[in-house]
């Protein structure tokens, strides 16, 4: 009977071929405790697990011919096969997923066809490139059943880019496609691209100086010939006058003393100014201190004239009213009774005893003994007490905008610290160790209120040049908004250079798109009027 239900569950072969004959296998292991000496049920399982043994290899064998057949682009097939790999085990999590990959890779691929009909050959490369990216086996694009249809697009799309004079988006399309047929075409698009960028930079500074730009069309060419020395020395000269323009100064006055400290202010400033070197961006100067102070005090009464003429964005001023620390030492005098000897007297029980019971001490109840040795101690002197340190410092901070002609940032800035410390002398005969008296000196606790206010001011300092990439590239924005791409050339070349020497991620978002702006910016003026904003080139990092 046990045998006839394990055949009948394994031939409803529910949920899948293999969970059906696993589940006889079950039914049998119950009953093979009541087999007979012939052993049917042991050797039904036998069979089973052997049927077991087959379907996985079965199922193996349609997954790789739905590999392969997904390597040929044979996609409805492909779903065919993994469906009857799913009726021997549909449990099995990697053959879902390979199915799933099958019915969107199809969908991919009608969009292909469809974007192809309609003359989109970008559309239709980045949609090959996503079935790419999702397919569980390797595809080649020379097998590719829409090739010829793409190789046709993308030779017309090359042709109309020289015509353009859009070598660099030619020279990103066909490394994309990186196909044998191209290869001259590649390296002839190389060669001729760098030459003419070469050749428009030099334009670009004998006709108006316009370094930026050249620089732009500099960096277009070194990506297509690295070893030409023109381009080189041309990239080099240009990037040198941007890294001219993103350069910017700030100053940071003298702060003025309190009374009791002439030398806080002076301590003060030079304590920004180092910190200031440390944390600032690239391109952030600080002008040397002497100078702003001759300009303050000589030949300028107010921030506005000092800063234009010492050609600097923001100038530091402020004052350290307050600078000081109190010490505070309680001293006690205090006193232990110290062990110095021992001494010997007659002991009263003894005494009492004697005046009871007489001399004979055989007579006594107990007998005491006749002396009694006490401690013999001394009162001794000591010194003990406690300390604190107290810290105040306050500073008044004024930021001002020379460009702006107006005070950005005013603020007082505490800082307060404390320090307690007990102390006391040693007496050994009484156990009592010695505590010394620890504070820090007076110049550490200034030391720690000035790093702590110099920390706070350099944080309103920094964030006045912080993301400076995502600045460049708003201002370009905003010319782009604007349709002023002539004007958005500048940013998008100091931002493409500042992220460069500032170690900017390449995952930045502003760097990232800067450098898909760049192509399309650097060749504005010589090739037909398009959306610059548009481009979909993404410039890879030098």
């Amino acid at each position: 009977m046990s045998l006839a239900k394990a055949e009948s569950i394994a031939q409803s072969a529910s949920p899948d071929e293999i969970s059906a004959v696993t589940e006889a296998v079950q039914v049998l292991q119950e009953a093979v405790q009541w087999d007979s000496e012939n052993q049917e049920v042991q050797r039904g399982i036998q069979l089973y697990q052997a049927r077991i043994n087959a379907l996985e290899d079965e199922k193996q064998k349609l997954r790789q011919q739905t590999l392969q057949e997904l390597a040929d682009y044979n996609f409805a097939t492909a779903l065919e096969t993994i469906q009857k790999a799913q009726r021997i085990d549909a449990r099995d999590a990697e053959l879902q997923t390979i199915a799933e990959k099958i019915i969107v890779m199809s969908e991919i691929n009608q969009e292909v066809q469809h974007t192809l009909n309609n003359n989109q050959i970008d559309q239709a490369m980045a949609g090959f490139s996503k079935m790419r990216e999702i397919s569980p086996v390797s595809l080649s694009f020379a097998n590719y059943p829409l090739r010829n249809s793409i190789v046709d697009q993308v030779q017309k799309r090359i042709m109309q880019m020289e015509l353009e004079n859009r070598w660099y988006d030619a020279y990103i399309l066909l490394s994309t496609l990186d196909l044998e047929e191209f290869s001259q075409d590649l390296q002839r698009v190389r060669s001729t691209g760098a030459q003419y960028y070469y050749q428009k930079s030099s334009v670009t500074i004998l006709d108006n100086g316009d370094y930026h730009h050249a620089y732009l069309l500099s960096v277009l060419a070194s990506q297509l010939d690295d070893s030409d020395l023109r381009i080189f020395r041309r990239l080099q000269e240009a990037q040198d006058h941007v890294n001219k323009s993103i350069q910017s100064h700030i100053a940071v006055a003298t702060f003025d003393s309190p009374s009791n400290d002439p030398d806080a202010g002076r301590q003060f400033s030079d304590s920004l100014i180092s910190y200031l070197y440390s944390v600032l961006p690239y391109g952030i100067n600080i002008l040397e201190r002497d100078k702003i102070d001759y300009a303050l005090k000589e030949q300028y009464a107010d921030n506005r004239s000092a800063g234009q003429m010492l050609g600097v964005d923001l100038m530091v001023t402020g004052s350290v009213s307050l600078f000081k620390v109190d010490t505070n030492i309680d001293k006690r005098s205090a006193t232990a009774n110290v062990k110095v000897g021992e001494e010997s007297s007659p002991n009263p029980e003894y005494q009492q005893m004697m005046s009871a019971y007489g001399p004979d001490t055989k007579l006594w109840p107990s007998v005491p003994p006749m002396t009694i040795t006490r401690d013999r101690t001394q009162i001794m002197n000591y010194t003990r007490g406690t300390a604190e340190t107290r810290g105040f410092a306050k500073v008044s901070v004024r930021i001002f905008d020379t460009q702006k002609g107006t005070i950005s940032f005013v603020k007082d800035f505490d800082a307060n610290v404390a320090y307690d410390n007990e102390f006391q002398d040693e007496v050994n005969e009484a156990n009592i160790e010695y505590k010394p008296m620890r504070l820090p000196s007076e110049t550490e606790v200034k030391e720690q209120m000035r790093r702590e206010i110099v920390t706070q001011v350099a944080d309103v300092v920094q964030a006045s040049f912080e993301a400076r990439e995502h600045r460049f590239l708003n201002q370009a924005q905003f010319y782009l908004d604007r349709r002023e791409p002539q004007l958005a050339i500048r940013p998008v070349a100091q931002g493409y250079y500042y992220a460069l020497q500032d170690d900017i991620p390449e995952d930045n978002p502003a760097f990232i798109e800067i450098r898909r702006l760049l192509p399309g910016l650097a060749q504005t003026f010589y090739t037909s009027p398009r959306d610059v904003s548009g481009s979909s080139v993404d410039f890879e990092r030098e």
